[in-house]
């Protein structure tokens, strides 16, 4: 592909603008306020764009029009573009060369190589196209290491229904092809015939429950294989940013470190937005303000609008179906499919099993109630939080997560005794914990002070 469009001139490929960051994936509507954000940052800076933010020059050019031919042809999302059929290569290329030339318009020739500079200084440059995730073999083969690719993604369960696109359904079929899905569509009918019998889809079309789930069947396979190559091979060169962790940043579920560990109020969005960072290469002035404390803290409110998007259905028997569908990928990711988080529902709803009978009719164990019985409605006075949105409650996630009794004794075994050496202890860790995210944090040069301090 490199070769098409650097070695033919009758492609008109005048000038390929270098160290692009590109933003693909679908990211649930949170795609635009990143592109603000780092616009406003003043670490990347974007071209035109359309009303959702996406790139003009990639939409305009045609090349978005010919994903679905692409993904016809390879059947996966990393593909080798050299592979292609030679008319299918000329026809992509041509498509790129157009990009090109309607980003020449507005990023200036002599600055390519090395980024913008305007007035104030800018990182990076860059454009925001969710489908750019179908060319991401196609963007590292023209531009080379110098690309850096930021893939958003949602917890698949939180997807709406009856809310798929046309092309995206043409999307999904070029890539499962007409076989497998078929066989897709057999297998999530007979899911139907179980869930249509839950009183809770009781008023949800057929067409929408079998669109979501391929959906989330399409989810599974293409973030594997793209968080396969961004946790692997390309890991210098792009990132994973769930949705969820600039979102629910407060949320606990969305608060565990790696080694399960919860994180401070907000560390987690702060977390996030220092790895981004730091795959940017910023210059050091901004990538020091950028991965702040207070920075992140006095932008979360651009995100945290969104909470009520990213809820799971309660008391949906859809939820427990996707997480079977979806496990190996949603493992990758870091989100959860512990059973015991989500209320469960028999798969006919209407048989008695000897569980506890709600009001409505549902059957439920004991253990997954949100509340015990009898209670007043009184939660106590919430702690202010001054990204709160007026119409959510203290469960962002609905009624579907929630702490168990037998998660709840296993951390009661785990609390320390409160003793004053306890309280000491505890306070000279989270000092020193505070003392060495500030370390990992604080770019010199380009490189986290804690790194300076450790080669002097």
């Amino acid at each position: 592909m490199a070769h098409l469009t650097r070695d033919h001139p009758e492609m008109k490929c005048t000038q390929i603008p270098g160290k692009p960051v590109i933003i693909g994936g679908d990211g649930g509507g949170v795609g635009k306020p990143l592109e603000t954000f780092l616009k406003d940052s003043k670490a990347v800076t974007f071209g035109p764009t359309d009303d959702d933010g996406n790139s003009l020059a990639e939409r305009a050019s045609g090349l978005d029009d010919i994903i679905v031919d692409i993904m016809a042809w390879s059947r996966r999302v990393v593909y080798e573009p050299d592979d292609m059929p030679m008319s299918l290569q000329v026809d992509v290329a041509r498509h790129l060369c157009d990009m090109f030339a309607r980003q020449e318009k507005w990023l200036h020739p002599s600055l390519t190589t090395n980024g913008i500079n305007h007035d104030d200084e800018i990182g990076r440059w860059g454009w925001k196209d969710p489908l750019a995730m179908y060319l991401i073999p196609i963007f590292r083969d023209v531009y080379g290491p110098s690309v850096t690719y930021v893939h958003l993604v949602r917890d698949p369960r939180t997807l709406p229904l009856g809310n798929l696109h046309e092309k995206e359904r043409d999307l999904q079929q070029a890539y499962f092809g007409e076989e497998r899905w078929h066989e897709l569509t057999m297998k999530f009918e007979e899911e139907w015939m179980h869930l249509s019998e839950h009183a809770s889809l009781k008023d949800v079309e057929k067409d929408d429950v079998i669109d979501l789930l391929r959906t989330t069947a399409y989810w599974t396979a293409i973030n594997f294989e793209i968080g396969a190559l961004f946790k692997g091979p390309l890991a210098d060169y792009g990132m994973i940013l769930r949705a969820e962790d600039l979102v629910q940043p407060d949320m606990e579920h969305f608060r565990r470190g790696a080694d399960g560990v919860k994180l401070e109020k907000y560390q987690a969005a702060q977390k996030v937005v220092s790895e981004l960072s730091m795959k940017l290469k910023l210059p050091a002035k901004i990538s020091n303000e950028f991965g702040s404390h207070q920075h992140v803290m006095h932008n979360l409110k651009r995100f945290t609008i969104y909470r009520e998007k990213f809820t799971y259905r309660p008391n949906s028997p859809l939820v427990d179906v996707q997480t079977r569908i979806a496990e190996k990928t949603l493992t990758l990711f870091g989100y959860s499919t512990d059973k015991t988080l989500f209320v469960p529902q028999p798969r006919h709803a209407t048989t008695h099993h000897g569980h506890r009978v709600t009001p409505k009719g549902e059957h439920m164990h004991e253990e997954h109630r949100y509340t015990p019985e009898n209670f007043d409605g009184d939660v106590g006075e919430a702690e202010d939080d001054e990204n709160a949105h007026p119409e959510n409650t203290d469960h962002m996630l609905g009624t579907q997560l929630k702490s168990t009794d037998r998660l709840r004794q296993h951390r009661e075994k785990e609390i320390p005794p409160d003793t004053e050496d306890h309280k000491r202890i505890k306070a000279q860790l989270m000092e020193a914990r505070r003392k060495n995210f500030m370390l990992e944090t604080t770019k010199i040069g380009g490189k986290s002070l804690k790194d300076v301090i450790d080669h002097l």
